[in-house]
């Protein structure tokens, strides 16, 4: 059996703690290839700890490739030298020399617009087609419950996909979430 020392005051978690120690015992040659491990309801008596505990550890050295369950039989110590070890490297003593920084051809942040690039003929069209006296609508509040022809679409999607039965009068559309009174669910957090 396992002895494993399990401070329950710890920052880690105990199936960090089984974790780390049962991974650092295959490591160091300690519990050898094709050693059995015990199960996790007699390792999770041994230690008084619930069994979810184990299970999470022994998942997490699964994934890892340090131990491998065998159906019907238990879990076993896997082949870690063929596992790959990275060692990691201390802070670079030399700075790499300052590069001279090329200038984008194309900006993509959100916070700035291009403005070499930007097609203001092309905005300045559209915008008079939009902004015209036939467009009278734009400039309006609108409904204070949402679109009229957004919540006819929310309805019909609705009854098609969730089987509610609501009309468009029951619902509002609200920023970041859409509400159907009928039967007082929010059915979508944006």
């Amino acid at each position: 059996m396992l002895t494993i020392n399990i401070d329950p005051r710890s920052s880690l978690p105990m199936y960090e703690q089984i974790y780390n120690y049962i991974k650092n015992e295959i490591k160091d040659g300690t519990l050898p290839y094709h050693y059995k491990l015990p199960s996790t309801r007699s390792l999770a008596m041994n230690l008084q700890v619930s069994r979810n505990t184990v299970d999470m550890s022994y998942a997490q050295l699964v994934s890892e490739g340090y131990i491998e369950s065998i159906p019907k039989s238990g879990y076993y110590v896997a082949m870690v030298s063929d596992l790959m070890h990275i060692n990691p490297r201390g802070p670079s003593i030399t700075k790499p020399a300052l590069q001279a920084k090329l200038p984008y051809r194309y900006d993509f942040s959100p916070f700035a617009i291009d403005i070499n690039n930007f097609p203001y003929n092309i905005w300045r069209k559209l915008s008079k087609n939009c902004m015209n006296e036939y467009n009278n609508d734009m400039f309006l509040l609108g409904n204070n419950q949402g679109d009229e022809s957004l919540r006819s679409a929310i309805s019909r999607y609705l009854f098609e996909s969730r089987g509610v039965n609501c009309s468009e009068e029951q619902i509002i559309v609200g920023a970041g979430r859409i509400t159907c009174f009928s039967c007082f669910h929010n059915f979508f957090n944006m």
